[in-house]
């Protein structure tokens, strides 16, 4: 993955991760459950911002703001684009250190992949740029949905 594939050369980039629920107390419940997770894991890493391995997570992690609407729960921060590219930079490093220690351990790594999903006829999709978006384009009437985003 090169990080300049994804995002803009330069400047901040925005996070915005969303998910919808069935109802409004639902969402806000899940919204509840993911600030407590965020927090807890925060604490977790209290102290070590300046830790070369984990000092780009604790800077998006102290970006992040929680919140719920309607039925739908968003997760969103502003992160510096350096940031990211070192918090990418690290993923590819201990991938590669995984396949490093498989091999001289002559233990085969086995990694599982999906291609990505493709329409079919009877498909029904519907492509929006936010999570507010997704959860309007879906309607006042509960229903069923399978969401995804990215890759």
């Amino acid at each position: 993955m090169i990080p300049g594939e994804l995002f803009p050369a330069d400047g901040d980039i925005e996070l915005n991760v969303g998910y919808v629920a069935k109802d409004a107390a639902t969402a806000q419940k899940m919204a509840e459950m993911m600030e407590k997770g965020i927090g807890a894991f925060k604490k977790t890493l209290e102290g070590k911002e300046d830790d070369p391995k984990v000092g780009p997570l604790v800077q998006i992690l102290n970006t992040l703001k929680v919140s719920s609407k309607d039925s739908s729960t968003v997760i969103q921060g502003t992160v510096p684009r350096k940031v990211v590219d070192e918090a990418i930079t690290k993923i590819e490093d201990m991938q590669e250190a995984k396949a490093d220690r498989s091999a001289a351990a002559g233990v085969p790594l086995l990694a599982f992949t999906r291609p990505p999903w493709r329409r079919t006829d009877g498909d029904r999709w519907i492509e929006v740029d936010t999570m507010a978006e997704a959860a309007e384009a879906l309607g006042r009437t509960p229903r069923n949905v399978f969401l995804t985003q990215g890759r």
